[in-house]
């Protein structure tokens, strides 16, 4: 059996807003239902695409299910969600950002970190640089791997909250502009991924 990450932080945070034998619970939940999801899981060959989805996406999908078995609205469930989305995924990316942030022009390391990230996932996510400039690097991507399987799971609302995960970084980067007008989960016909220079 696959055990899942991020559990015992989970637990623990939801502790915070349930009692400890509810918070014990739902982890039950959460583990029954990571199991039944990696029984059912898309077979793929793309290796980041299996670590998205054993590190990534079936945890996540996990604890929003097993949050859903409980009195919990969508609404609400959602909300649990992000949440503990928010204090526990990310965590080393939110320290290499700290780390940018002591540097007095951290573009150009993002620069390159974007273009490895661009690179490793151009032809499966369909997308299209549109700048790489010292100001700026920008890309649409016409396919999304998340939202595709979210949707072979029944549960594209999840989308929007791994959508924030990229707001949340940004947040932690202020000396670098971060936009995105438009998104696949959403329902627009791209996401547009830009970053920019602070002035």
């Amino acid at each position: 059996m696959h055990s899942v990450p991020y559990l015992n932080a989970w637990k623990r945070l939801l502790a915070q807003q349930h009692n400890a034998e509810e918070a014990g619970l739902i982890v039950e939940r959460i583990q029954q239902r990571h199991a039944a999801l990696q029984r059912q899981k898309p077979q793929t060959s793309n290796s980041s695409q299996r670590r998205r989805l054993n590190n990534l996406i079936l945890p996540g999908l996990a604890l929003y299910q097993a949050l859903r078995e409980t009195a919990l609205s969508q609404d609400e469930s959602l909300a649990e969600t992000e949440r503990l989305f928010k204090a526990t995924l990310f965590i080393n990316e939110w320290r290499f950002t700290a780390w940018l942030n002591r540097c007095p022009d951290p573009f150009p390391v993002v620069r390159i970190v974007l273009r490895q990230i661009e690179k490793a996932s151009h032809d499966e996510a369909e997308q299209e640089i549109v700048e790489d400039s010292p100001q700026c690097f920008a890309f649409n991507a016409r396919g999304c791997f998340l939202l595709e399987t979210l949707r072979f799971y029944q549960s594209p609302e999840l989308t929007h909250l791994y959508c924030k995960t990229d707001d949340w970084v940004a947040e932690a980067m202020p000396k670098v502009r971060w936009l995105r007008t438009k998104t696949l989960g959403r329902g627009d016909a791209i996401c547009d991924f830009r970053w920019e220079r602070g002035k």
